[in-house]
């Protein structure tokens, strides 16, 4: 399963591909018509080709127009959940001292690697600014 920031990733490579290939067939649409009025391509083999290019077109057009609502949902749910990540940051930032319910907020594990190395994998970003761990 893939991450909300994966699969926001993954929309953008998808509308970008999709504004590729509705670029392509503009250009395929332009060069039928530069066919047609030089001559080598007969009036109905290019309305042919136009619709069916205007076909490809609009089917790309709502593919686009669907990733691209799929894009503002995800977003705006980053956002929400940005916000309510701020919220819980808020009512500890006053905190002096660890207690058990800090801890369970947001710390996910310690790992011990030495006496002297201790790592602090958090639930949310790094409130430190050190290291993330976008869950």
């Amino acid at each position: 399963m893939l991450t909300r920031k994966e699969r926001i990733a993954a929309c953008v490579a998808g509308l970008q591909k999709l504004e590729q290939q509705q670029e392509r067939y503009r250009q395929e649409k332009f060069r039928a018509y530069e066919d047609y009025s030089g001559g080598t391509l007969a009036k109905d083999a290019y309305l042919r080709q136009r619709a069916d290019i205007d076909s490809k077109l609009a089917a790309a057009k709502a593919e686009q127009d669907a990733q691209e609502q799929l894009l503002s949902e995800l977003e705006h749910l980053a956002f929400q959940d940005k916000a309510q990540e701020d919220d819980v940051f808020n009512s500890f930032a006053g905190a002096t001292e660890l207690t058990a319910e800090l801890a369970q907020t947001f710390i996910k594990e310690v790992l011990v690697s030495s006496p002297t190395e201790i790592e602090i994998v958090w639930k949310f970003r790094d409130v430190f600014g050190m290291q993330g761990n976008d869950n």
